[in-house]
């Protein structure tokens, strides 16, 4: 039966804007010879270079993910963390690929990530090694925490917790390294012809150089949540604490994803990145509150923002009477009057934050008198 080349052999695929660069890597490898037979290393480097240099993943898209992720996380009693690998991180090498190295590559997003299986290996590996217990109490553990206290074993049920995949929160980029096996064709051949000359584990064999992807300088969002319809959830919040330092200690003493022999995979928390983020979450939900708010509402809130940042800068401070603040007081209240579109809840909205910040802001006044001045009784409907 005669072999044939793809297609799509000899297309030019020029990088479109936003394009998912996964796919071009698992589904339109054009580098064949023409005979269909394997690439030399030149072919192969010159292949994976196209995917270097280059930002991988859309901004939006991410900062988007990484936002529902942290919400979902928050909303089920569970936590999302960041994580920095500064130095280089690669999952999916064993994944099938004419190149012989695979790469992993989310579905949707088109980036490198670590998935959630992975993440629970990890935190496994972690427990099974470094717990100080005896060992009944570890394979409790391992079993609550896991589902299993061994590996081998067939779950009874779930483990109490859900593994989020690890997705980054940025964009980032792929690099070319270098893998130089010495021991021949022992690792692909030995087990089934371990007496011939070239599948012996020897360091005279010519090394054959192996290409392939790798990201640098990622962050990856981690989420660690309670599985859904757990009873002793206040437990489990307490005990998400435990699972996290296991992750820190698994995260900067072994590693995640491939090659971690190598130093592959070491990561550090990142607080920064997590309190933009989180900032960013925060704004997100105001500005989702503020939509499903009426126009007085908005009006109302936005001032009370205002008030409250002014507070805070003054510190103790006050402003002089017939001040900025003191005189937008007096349009907010006198807006309030004379609009027949403001209802009595919005009316009393605005007497409420009257009272409450502008005593607070506005030095030498006589709260009275400027209950009195301002009708706030009338908008309180007393």
């Amino acid at each position: 039966m005669s072999k044939h080349l793809p297609l799509y052999q000899g297309a030019d695929f020029k990088a479109a804007q936003g394009q998912h660069h996964g796919l071009k890597f698992e589904r339109f490898f054009d580098a064949y010879k023409g005979d269909y037979s394997d690439t030399d290393t030149k072919e192969r480097t010159d292949w994976l270079n196209e995917f270097c240099n280059k930002s991988i993943g859309n901004s939006q898209a991410l900062q988007a993910k990484a936002l529902q992720l942290r919400q979902l996380a928050e909303s089920r009693s569970g936590e999302a963390r960041i994580y920095h690998c500064a130095g280089n991180f690669v999952t999916g090498l064993g994944n099938p690929h004419p190149l012989k190295n695979g790469f992993l590559w989310h579905p949707t997003l088109g980036t490198p990530y670590l998935p959630g299986s992975a993440v629970k290996g990890l935190l496994r590996a972690v427990i099974e090694t470094a717990y100080q217990g005896n060992e009944e109490d570890r394979k409790a553990l391992l079993k609550r925490w896991f589902g299993t206290a061994e590996k081998g074993e067939v779950a009874e049920h779930s483990g109490s917790f859900v593994f989020m995949d690890a997705l980054p929160v940025e964009p980032c980029r792929l690099h070319v390294e270098v893998m130089t096996p010495h021991m021949g064709r022992w690792y692909e051949k030995g087990g089934k012809n371990p007496l011939a000359a070239d599948t012996q584990p020897g360091d005279w064999h010519i090394p054959v150089p192996i290409n392939y992807l790798t990201t640098r300088n990622i962050k990856l969002q981690f989420a660690i949540l309670p599985r859904p319809g757990a009873d002793d959830i206040a437990i489990l919040k307490q005990e998400l604490q435990d699972l996290w330092q296991a992750l820190d200690h698994g995260l900067e003493y072994l590693g995640a994803g491939a090659k971690t022999a190598i130093g592959f995979g070491i990561m550090q928390r990142d607080k920064k990145q997590e309190d933009d983020l989180q900032e960013d979450l925060q704004a997100q939900q105001r500005q989702s509150q503020m939509q499903s708010l009426s126009p007085a509402m908005q009006e109302i809130t936005i001032i009370e923002g205002q008030w409250q940042a002014r507070h805070q800068k003054l510190r103790g401070k006050k402003e002089a009477l017939n001040g900025t603040i003191h005189n937008q007081a007096r349009a907010l209240a006198k807006k309030a009057h004379e609009s027949i579109e403001w209802s009595a809840e919005e009316k009393q909205a605005v007497a409420r934050l009257i009272e409450e910040w502008i005593p607070k802001l506005v030095n030498n006044l006589n709260v009275k008198d400027m209950s009195k001045q301002l009708k706030l009784g009338t908008l309180k409907g007393s």
